[in-house]
């Protein structure tokens, strides 16, 4: 993951993504979307499930992040 972030220093304009089935794999998209992570690409087998997944991490996330005080 430095790498990642090193590259997204140099590349400003480069996605950083992930694919094959990681891309798929609901651990795996928790994780992407814990670092920040907003691309993955897997098998159509896995479509639906990358898309459950992805959407549990992020509600999952927002769930788990400090409320601003108002």
């Amino acid at each position: 993951m430095v790498l990642l972030r090193e590259t997204s220093v140099a590349r400003r304009h480069a996605v950083d993504s992930v694919c094959r089935e990681h891309g798929g794999d609901p651990q795996s998209i928790e994780f992407f979307e814990k670092v920040g992570l907003k691309y993955v690409s897997c098998s159509p087998m896995r479509v639906m499930i990358a898309r459950l997944a992805a959407a549990q991490a992020a509600l999952k996330l927002k769930k788990s992040s400090p409320v601003p005080a108002a």
